[in-house]
């Protein structure tokens, strides 16, 4: 049994529950965007490029919105104002009735959910005692999964009984829900003032800088950038794969994706076994275990043939990639120094974006000429071998070393 006397109960009951209604609400978000976007303009392109817009506030936004919550003197205002603001950009959605408007909209909505993500992570270590951490990110993340689970078919449901206002307004209040949530979340103590006027050439510095100084955060950068590079076009071609290379019906692809979302859910149920401490040494072992296996079942994905196989190894490869997730968030929350957090989970964000989109466009071309399956393969070997070499270096996990 984990134990949990340390951690305040308030300010757990109360994170849990706003980032699950925020979770929900991005997995209602995502469907009805599609759909809406579909039913308006008859284009599977203009569906594609909509989506496109989740992976610009990354690239646009990271080294401002980093600095921004390195500085902040109250962050759950930043963070109340931000869900806030994004709750009446996705209710225009509906409203909105063309293309522009909507792609407009949709980049609004984005950046400011970028924002809420690199908040959210920033202020994790400032609400609940160290040692609880991978507690903390464990719990949440068993909440924001099962919203997962619970969102595109509620979604759904609502667009085909009720019409595109339905979902996106159930959207908007899942985000006021979370923003009214960030105010009830109280700071272990009140955050030091910040230096005032960093450039952000210097900002960016530093958060590089605090990457190659700490080799636990410089092998969390590698193993997920590694992750990140199969992963985009992983998640471009399953539909391809699963329908075209295997012949799976509509609803066996269904089931696909539930059995993996199934298998996120475990995965973060899993890390509250390994939420006891949070040495250097073990998150990164952990990590780089998870990783490995993620890219071996994306590899045998490439050779896999009837339901039954790709079911299991989507399980796999969600309770991989969430253990990873959990992994990498704690060991950047301890590792990085409190005044450079916010800088830190930017670059990150912007390095493993980057990193995804350019998977989606390779993966796509190649496929094309090469078909899925070698795909997959190399891809999944690739981030099994990155992974699994530097895990076995001999400098990897040494004891001793220095925390910034």
């Amino acid at each position: 049994m984990v134990e949990v006397k340390s951690i305040p109960d308030r300010n757990l009951a109360i994170f849990i529950g706003g980032q699950s209604a925020s979770a929900l609400g991005d997995a209602v978000h995502r469907l009805a965007l599609s759909l809406y976007m579909l039913d308006l303009t008859g284009s599977a392109l203009q569906v594609g490029l909509v989506l496109v817009t989740t992976a610009l506030p990354a690239l646009l936004l990271g080294p401002f919105v980093g600095r921004l919550f390195d500085r902040a003197r109250a962050p759950q205002g930043i963070l109340f104002l931000s869900d806030l603001a994004r709750a009446g950009a996705v209710l225009l959605i509906p409203l909105s009735g063309n293309a522009s408007a909507i792609y407009a909209l949709s980049l609004v909505a984005n950046s400011l959910g970028f924002v809420t993500k690199v908040g959210v992570n920033t202020l994790t270590p400032a609400a609940f005692p160290e040692e609880r951490l991978m507690f903390v990110n464990s719990v949440t993340r068993v909440g924001t999964r099962a919203m997962h689970v619970l969102g595109p078919t509620l979604s759904g449901l609502l667009y085909g009984s009720l019409g595109p206002l339905a979902p996106f307004a159930v959207d908007a209040a899942t985000f006021l829900l979370a923003a009214l949530s960030y105010l009830g979340i109280v700071l272990k103590e009140q955050p030091r003032a910040k230096e005032r006027k960093p450039e952000t050439r210097a900002d960016q510095r530093s958060a590089i800088g605090a990457v190659f100084r700490n080799r636990v955060v410089g092998l969390i950068f590698l193993f997920m950038g590694a992750a990140a590079v199969t992963s985009g076009a992983f998640n471009v071609l399953l539909v391809v794969l699963v329908r075209t290379e295997l012949g799976l019906s509509a609803a066996e692809y269904g089931y696909v994706l539930s059995v993996g979302a199934m298998g996120l859910l475990l995965g973060a149920l899993g890390t509250l076994r390994m939420s006891r401490g949070g040495s250097g040494s073990a998150l990164t072992r952990i990590l780089a275990a998870a990783v490995v296996a993620d890219g071996l079942a994306i590899a045998w994905l490439g050779l896999a043939q009837g339901f039954w196989a790709v079911a299991f190894l989507m399980f796999v490869v969600g309770a991989s990639s969430s253990v990873a997730t959990v992994v990498s968030t704690t060991g950047l929350q301890l590792r990085v120094p409190e005044g450079l957090r916010g800088r830190v989970f930017s670059l990150y964000e912007q390095v493993f974006t980057s990193l995804s989109v350019a998977s989606m466009l390779l993966g796509g071309a190649l496929a094309d000429g090469l078909g899925v399956r070698p795909i997959y393969l190399v891809g999944g070997v690739f981030q099994a071998v990155i992974t699994g070499t530097a895990a076995l270096s001999a400098r990897f996990g040494e004891k001793g070393q220095k925390r910034d």
